[in-house]
């Protein structure tokens, strides 16, 4: 019998403001981290519904996840319910995404927007 992995992701967000309109500036600092076991990946997306696209609006600040982060369009096709890519749909929304691949246990990433 194969040995089961189950790694456990968890983050903490911190926004610097509770509200914000367009064209306030803001950040927003993500730290997470796989408190189970190993994982083969980690991966953190942030969705802006009231955007169009994201352009010179929302900049990477910071990250050290071991992949660059992606911006995704919409209407870009993209993975869903967690199928590895075999299952698609396509974004509603702009949104950034990074990654890391793997992560091991208590390892701590962070992901800074502005």
């Amino acid at each position: 019998m194969t040995e089961q992995l189950v790694p456990q992701p968890v983050f903490e967000a911190a926004l610097s403001d509770t509200h914000i309109v367009m064209g306030d500036s803001f950040r927003l600092s993500i730290v997470s981290e796989n408190i189970g076991d190993y994982a083969d990946i980690h991966i953190v997306s942030i969705a802006f519904p009231n955007l169009i696209e994201i352009d010179d609006v929302v900049k990477i600040a910071t990250y050290d996840f071991t992949l660059s982060p992606s911006y995704i369009s919409i209407g870009e096709k993209i993975g869903s319910n967690y199928s590895g890519g075999v299952e698609t749909t396509f974004a509603e929304y702009p949104s950034i995404e990074a990654m890391s691949r793997p992560l091991k246990s208590n390892v701590e990433t962070y992901f800074d927007i502005v």
